[in-house]
């Protein structure tokens, strides 16, 4: 089991569908773990679609658990319905920014106990700067979709970019609330034309809503 944070296990019983979540001891905190679901909660609660988590015997809704010899923590959501959409329509992408635009709303009234993350654009420049200097080095693996010299011109270009972004957006990029920190096509499920599913609340942070 190595190599992962955690696993998604479908259950199908007499009393309905669930989802069984196991995160790997260590990598996430239980703090960490009950903010994502203090989210999803308070999300479900306001009617908007993701899964709702499920207290257990002891009244909690984190349980630890030995299974093949490594430490492993469990919570039990329920299960949501539909296939996610890699390629949106545009229709489907107006879904999406609707969506994520009653998440915002919803999550304006949640005040959170513990933030595992909070968003600095400085920082995150600098960290996406160590990265991409990261991949320049050694053999190149994308010569297919641009070439080492092509990347820095546009890396020089996009820094100036993003530093000079707060300045730009004022208030917009400095309101700072509680945000899923992964929207995407990946996480999110459809039924017919409308989202079913919101899914993956590991990257909750502190964020600008621009961010999302």
């Amino acid at each position: 089991m190595g190599g992962w944070t955690n696993i998604n296990n479908y259950l199908a019983t007499s009393s309905g569908e669930f989802i069984l979540r196991l995160y790997k001891y260590g990598v996430r905190t239980h703090r960490d773990i009950g903010l994502e679901i203090e989210v999803i909660n308070h999300l479900h609660g306001q009617g908007l679609p993701v899964a709702r988590a499920f207290k257990n015997k002891s009244g909690s809704y984190i349980t630890k658990v030995k299974l093949g010899g490594k430490d492993l923590d469990l919570a039990l959501f329920s299960f949501v319905p539909g296939e996610a959409r890699p390629y949106p329509t545009s229709g489907e992408i107006v879904e999406m920014g609707r969506v994520l635009a009653r998440t915002h709303l919803g999550l304006a009234d949640f005040t959170a106990t513990h933030t595992k993350k909070y968003f600095r654009l400085k920082f995150e420049t600098l960290r996406l700067a160590t990265k991409i200097s990261s991949r320049l080095q050694g053999d190149w693996a994308y010569p297919k979709v641009t070439s080492p010299e092509e990347l820095k011109a546009l890396w020089r270009r996009d820094r100036e970019y993003l530093l000079g972004l707060d300045h730009r957006s004022g208030e917009e990029l400095r309101t700072v609330s509680i945000i899923h920190g992964d929207f995407h096509p990946g996480n999110i499920k459809f039924v017919g034309s409308e989202i079913s599913g919101i899914f993956d609340f590991d990257n909750l942070m502190h964020a600008p809503r621009l961010l999302d």
